[in-house]
């Protein structure tokens, strides 16, 4: 049996981002996210109406998952290009990926701190029993993507 913690929860959250308007195959991603809400009783979708200090930290917060969620390499989605192109990936690609790596450890970091100061307990942990009375079943394996083409 897994426990999750709520760093979990924003990891979940970030992906719930990036799938959850999309095909059926990601589907996976949307009920993890939603059994780790349920269970940890955050979601991050619903504002805070009783503290606007609070909701103003979970709108800062958001914005910074959703950055997380775009590449910021140029060269990101490349299938074919010319040999300029290439030869300018081969050169500048490892900086790009190098540099997203530390902006998304950065987003992170900041994600977690800002958890802290809206929801405060960061001690608190999930079992896969809760998550699956929550709707989801933490024994399937997460999407392959080279079974989606």
């Amino acid at each position: 049996m897994k426990t999750y913690t709520y760093k979990d929860l924003i990891e979940s959250y970030k992906y719930y981002l990036i799938y959850k308007d999309s095909d059926p195959f990601f589907d996976y991603y949307v009920q993890r996210y939603k059994a780790l809400s349920k269970s940890f009783g955050v979601d991050f979708d619903v504002e805070i109406k009783s503290d606007s200090k609070k909701d103003d930290l979970l709108r800062w917060f958001v914005d910074s998952v959703k950055a997380t969620t775009k590449r910021i390499n140029p060269f990101d989605g490349l299938m074919e290009a010319p040999a300029y192109i290439g030869n300018l990936y081969k050169e500048h690609t490892k900086d790009f990926i190098e540099a997203e790596g530390v902006l998304h450890k950065a987003h992170f970091k900041f994600q977690c701190h800002l958890f802290e100061l809206i929801y405060g307990n960061t001690e608190s942990t999930v079992s896969s029993a809760e998550l699956l009375e929550n709707g989801f079943d933490d024994s399937q394996n997460e999407p392959d993507i080279t079974d989606f083409w």
